[in-house]
């Protein structure tokens, strides 16, 4: 969001309205506020819920401190296009208003809830997330329906979205990378060591390091004993942090710059089994030359060819003999990582990305025959 921030702001005048979870968040703000006509943060305070079943958060983020700032701003300022950042910001979307108003989807979260179904083997937790699948998808749709138009990060998440709702428009902007900032080392690592990096308040990331952890690094360890693995990422939960207590494993809770970790890697991991939506953190790895390997849910929406910019792996022995391979052969490692370096370059710059929100702001503004110039933002955070 900071990077399309970035880029739209030298055309548009934006207003920002945003949620901060911890007062922290505040050092961050000047950042954004160089960039916008307005800033508008307030702290969110979640009423405490009981409910038998897991459920998407949509409504903790319908607050009256929210909806006062957007009403005021609505009744002050002209505003030509109104963007929604993830679907818990849809329920401030009003069609009557008459503004062309965009929802921007980083993760379609019935699809998500129904791969967890899939994967589940208790009877009564599969039940639980079939269960919550219904729920979030009637939800979920409900609140789609009050935009004029979707934007997805991948065309499978496209595709899942048209599948129950042809009624909005669906656009597709994928996610880019900074690839000034993530650039490959001057000398490749060498050493045995992977890597991982995630927030680990998301659960797939918490999932894909115990699966890991417990069920493919040993297979590793047993043909490379000196393989060491770093988990990187914020919030690292209890048994994240148990990890470490394996042998070779280190996790290092949230660090300033993941920079030093990944060129200290030889190659990234990327073993989720959960989630939907386009994963950051193989762009970021991709843009540091590393050879990846991922599993198919890892890399689905990507434009990634097996054995050509990533290795792909389902079970855990296959993983573990894709990163052994990998780690007995440095040029193996060398052409995977300029292949997905290239493949960043060419699809996945912030450039691009920003071209074609650009097109889409502009398309939808047309319709309305208004100048193309003034924008209102909002964001979970």
């Amino acid at each position: 969001m900071f990077h399309l921030l970035k880029r739209i702001a030298r055309d548009y005048r934006v207003t920002l309205l945003s949620f901060l979870e911890t007062d922290s968040e505040k050092e961050f703000l000047p950042a954004v506020e160089s960039l916008c006509e307005r800033v508008i943060t307030m702290q969110r305070h979640p009423a405490p819920r009981l409910q038998l079943f897991y459920y998407a958060p949509f409504d903790e983020f319908l607050t009256p401190l929210m909806e006062a700032a957007l009403r005021e701003c609505l009744q002050n300022y002209d505003y030509e296009l109104i963007q929604l950042e993830f679907t818990q910001m849809a329920c401030y979307a009003d069609r009557s208003l008459g503004i062309p108003i965009l929802l921007t989807k980083h993760e379609v979260e019935f699809a998500a809830c129904a791969r967890r179904a899939r994967l589940e083997s208790h009877f009564l937790l599969k039940l639980r997330w079939f269960y919550t699948y219904l729920h979030v998808l009637e939800r979920e749709i409900k609140l789609l329906r009050r935009t004029d138009t979707a934007i997805c990060m991948t065309d499978v998440d496209a595709q899942e979205l048209r599948r129950f709702c042809s009624s909005v428009p669906i656009e597709v902007i994928n996610t880019g990378v900074d690839l000034e900032y993530f650039n490959p080392p001057a000398e490749p690592a060498m050493a045995p060591r992977l890597v991982f990096v995630g927030a680990f308040s998301h659960s797939p990331n918490v999932d894909a390091m115990i699966f890991f952890c417990r069920n493919v690094l040993p297979l590793i360890r047993s043909q490379v004993p000196s393989v060491e693995m770093l988990i990187v990422g914020s919030e690292p939960t209890p048994a994240i942090v148990a990890l470490g207590d394996q042998p070779g494993v280190k996790v290092t809770g949230f660090v300033e710059d993941t920079r030093p970790y990944l060129a200290a890697s030889s190659v990234y991991v990327a073993p989720l089994r959960q989630g939907v939506g386009i994963r950051g953190k193989i762009l970021e790895a991709w843009g540091m030359g590393l050879a990846v390997v991922a599993t198919p849910v890892a890399c689905a929406g990507l434009r990634f060819r097996d054995g050509g910019n990533l290795l792909v792996a389902e079970s855990p022995q296959q993983f573990a003999d894709r990163v052994v391979t990998l780690l007995a052969s440095p040029a193996l490692r060398e052409q995977l990582g300029k292949n997905g370096r290239h493949t960043a370059e060419e699809h996945y710059s912030w450039e691009t990305a920003a071209q074609k929100l650009d097109s889409l702001y502009r398309s939808r503004l047309r319709r309305r025959k208004v100048p193309v110039r003034t924008l209102g933002w909002q964001g979970t955070e």
